[in-house]
């Protein structure tokens, strides 16, 4: 097979762009015949497929298999001259059949991926979990599973995520992988970053009907992946189709009884897909809108309420440009705005903020066959623009019994990100076995400006006299900017049909460390038995630079006057807080992550897994009050922070013959760190660093969710989850900011929620639709997600903010029957 290379290519490709993305005809000619049997295994588009199992029977005697390599590719040697069958596996796709009788040609087969689950169709979801030429420490849902989940507010993507083992979500809704922060994490979506690039927050996201995988890797990840100790979260959007679908979901509101009968979310959503230019360019459109009506119950009616309006759209062009040649070009756009922003008992309405976020995220990228190498580029650019606003001008008090008044911040931020990168794929060698190579670079560009106004905050005493007065002080504009560089290489070795090792080396340098970081990394599987798989590895992880913490310095600084017990004689101050980041401190948080497991089959389709992974890091930024006066803040950036993670994690699942499934785990866990408060100009704990577990440990989980057809029926099934872990961790303070105690020293209570779900399939003029009802929380367990953690406030260690028991419902219309 030959392809005629263009200059503008060559020239693109080394700038890290792309192709070009003329529609041109196929300049290839065909292979001649061969004894032996070369199979290319493709998807609807035509671009390759690697890791694709193909399985060669001729005979009961004559029985081959083996796994596409990176241009989507099997060889099998010294094959007698008869008919064979062919059969194709690859998680997340529907199974491909084909009869070769040899001698032939390369033979191409195409899978199709996995878009939804008929009444009338037996589905196989997802290959078997006993994958040797798996050797990372991932868990990866598939579309169906994501559809049959009934996780809570399932019109958030980001809600599955706590339902993969070692992966929980705080009350803010951030996911925190493998005991890391978030900004510790790598969040993809079609193999772009999509996290907030100061914050390393998951902001953006994208209707689940357009989701076709999401993988979380903790551990055990290729050199292919930098700039996240903690693990990766990566969505794979589906493939634009070439025939007209339409598929829409939760197309009426749910109701609520809190304070009476009310609406309680409205979140339709439909995502078409067709051709464009049938049989070169197919368009797929996912649109979601929600309607939340969140209600605090402990506040009365009328001022008990935190509406908010959110909604995405992902547009997707996938075009084959030649028979070697394939383009996707997206454009991702997400609008936020929430009333009422940190509304509870103890804040009132007056003190609450109106926040709104608007992103947008462009991509296009070009996957290229030049003879056997596979080269793939792509470029991305995205802006998050955010604002914060408070309800008005007046004084902003706070006390033991809660907040008065009118929020202090008014906040509007700017954050852009581009980046770009390029991979090589070479076809796999023989060498001791077989090596398939890659190695690719990226680039990445980041400005962020922010504009702040803030104004006096009071803080007074139980009897409602002036404790102190805080005033501010700069930090009206600041701007950061980073690029961040790197390269990398890795080696897929099959040492032989049941070992596989897989390694490789990173180099990662930004403009703000501006240091040279090299990551060596290797991990190995071995099938010790048809029915059991060991693994195992180890490797150097680097965090990005997080610019969260290197804009502090620029905030400006903070003055607090206090008053005596009459409010009203100055008794000190000026005393000033501010931040100090000196640059010869910076260094790039390291960290060392070893893991190993054990899989094991039961049976034909029950599997069971046990993984232990352990995370030590050094040279963790974090910041110390180095000051020795009280209500004094000289606050100092440095690398000492030691964070570490020890995880057991055991699960069992069982994956029934028509593609239903039940899942069970249980994680034993301490995520610690001798540097866990946050200090900010905003919120100063004036005490100085402290050590304890993170906010988000959990030492304990248990985890179960599926769907079974209800028995002696056709049409029905039942789904559900069940979720069960220890309460996060929370720091006591006084009424003058100070730690009370050791930090993280108290505990939520333990959280329990259970959730029964019911499905009716049926068809209605001529098309195919389910009806989903349940509850959540059915047994009204209170799960509290804000406390009082003042000790001076009688109201000391009182929760509030329940997430309570309601009813929810779906339709979801599957398309003609």
């Amino acid at each position: 097979m030959s392809y005629r290379l263009s200059h503008r290519w060559i020239l693109l490709s080394a700038a890290l762009l792309l192709p070009s993305c003329e529609l041109a005809a196929s300049q290839t000619a065909p292979s001649p015949a061969s004894p032996d049997l070369r199979i290319e295994i493709l998807d609807v588009n035509g671009a390759v497929v690697a890791g694709a199992v193909v399985t060669v029977t001729g005979a009961i005697e004559d029985v081959r298999a083996c796994t596409t390599d990176a241009t989507g590719r099997c060889r099998f040697t010294g094959l007698a001259t008869r008919t064979y069958r062919v059969h194709v596996e690859k998680r997340g796709s529907y199974p491909a059949n084909a009869e070769v009788k040899l001698p032939a040609p390369e033979v191409q087969i195409t899978l199709a991926a996995v878009q939804h689950t008929s009444a009338n169709v037996e589905v196989i979801g997802a290959l078997s979990p006993l994958d040797v030429e798996q050797a990372s420490s991932a868990e990866a849902l598939t579309q169906i599973q994501v559809q049959n989940i009934p996780y809570p507010t399932t019109r958030d993507i980001r809600n599955i995520l706590p339902f993969i083992p070692g992966v929980v979500q705080d009350g803010s809704g951030q996911a925190h992988v493998a005991g890391g922060a978030t900004y510790q994490s790598l969040n993809l979506l079609d193999g772009f970053e999509i996290s907030q690039p100061v914050t390393g927050t998951l902001n953006v996201r994208v209707s689940p009907d357009a989701v076709s995988t999401l993988a979380v890797e903790q551990s055990r990840y290729t050199a292919e992946f930098g700039r996240a100790s903690a693990g990766l979260v990566s969505f794979a959007t589906s493939n634009a189709s070439d025939r007209l679908h339409f598929d829409a979901a939760s197309t009426f509101p749910s109701f609520q009884v809190k304070h009476g009968l009310d609406l309680y979310t409205w979140t339709p959503r439909a995502v078409i897909t067709g051709p464009h230019v049938r049989g070169r360019v197919d368009f797929l459109d996912a649109a979601e809108f929600e309607y939340d009506n969140n209600i605090v119950e402990d506040l009365p009616a009328g001022s008990d309420r935190i509406p908010v309006l959110r909604g995405s759209n992902l547009a997707k062009l996938n075009a084959k440009l030649t028979a070697t040649n394939s383009a996707t070009t997206a454009v991702l756009f997400n609008r936020f705005h929430l009333d009422n922003s940190g509304l509870s008992p103890t804040s009132p309405i007056s003190t609450t903020t109106s926040e709104d976020e608007t992103d947008f995220t462009a991509y296009a990228s070009d996957q290229q066959l030049v003879g056997r190498y596979l080269l793939e580029s792509g470029i991305a650019v995205s802006e998050s623009i955010g604002r914060s606003q408070p309800k008005g001008t007046l004084a902003y008090v706070l006390g033991p019994n809660g907040a008065a008044g009118n929020y202090f911040r008014n906040a509007e931020s700017d954050t852009w990100r581009v980046q770009s990168r390029i991979n090589l794929l070479a076809p796999s060698f023989s060498a001791a076995g077989r090596h398939s190579l890659k190695v690719g670079a990226d680039a990445t560009r980041i400005f962020f400006s922010e504009s702040l106004f803030r104004r006096p905050i009071q803080i007074v005493r139980q009897d409602g006299t002036r404790e102190s007065e805080i005033t501010y002080r700069g930090g009206e504009h600041l701007a950061i900017n980073n690029t961040e560089l790197a390269w990398y290489a890795s080696d897929h070795w099959n040492v032989s049909e049941r070992v596989v090792v897989e390694s490789g080396v990173r180099w990662d340098r930004d403009s703000v460390v501006n240091r040279n970081l090299f990551s060596p990394r290797m991990a190995a599987a071995w099938m010790v038995a048809p029915t059991t798989k060991l693994t195992a590895g180890t490797g150097i992880f680097f965090d990005a630079t997080n610019l969260l913490l290197l804009v502090r310095p620029l905030a400006g600084m903070r003055l607090e006057t206090r008053y005596g017990n009459d409010g009203t004689i100055i008794t000190g101050g000026p005393f000033i807080t501010a931040f100090h980041a000196p640059p010869a401190e910076l260094r790039s948080p390291r960290f060392l992550n070893w893991s190993a497991g054990v899989e094991h089959r039961f049976g034909q389709a029950t599997y069971a897994q046990v993984e232990f992974l352990s995370r030590r890091g050094q040279n963790g930024l974090a910041y110390n009050n180095l000051s020795g006066a009280e209500f004094t803040g000289d606050y100092v950036l440095g690398h000492f922070r030691r964070d570490h993670y020890d995880a057991l994690q055991i699960s069992a699942r069982h994956i029934f013959a028509d593609g239903h499934e039940l899942f069970a785990s249980y994680v034993r866990s301490a995520a610690r760190s001798n540097a866990v408060l946050d200090f900010s100009l905003d919120w100063p704990i004036t005490s100085a660093q402290a050590g304890g577990p993170l906010p988000w440990d959990v030492p304990d989980r248990f985890l179960s969710w599926g769907w079974v057809p209800v028995p002696k029926t056709r049409r029905w099934d039942f789904s559900y989850t069940f979720d069960w872990r220890t309460g996060y961790a929370f720091t006591a303070l006084n009424n003058s900011l100070r730690v009370v105690g050791a930090p993280d020293s108290w505990r939520f209570p333990r959280y329990f929620s259970f959730s029964p779900y019911i499905e009716r399939r049926f068809v209605l003029l001529q098309r195919e639709l389910a009806i989903r009802l349940g509850v959540e929380n059915v047994t009204n367990h209170r799960n509290p997600y804000t406390v009082n953690n003042n000790i001076d406030s009688p109201n000391f260690h009182t929760f509030g903010d329940f997430a309570t028991r309601y009813v929810a419902a779906r339709l979801r219309f599957l398309g003609r029957k």
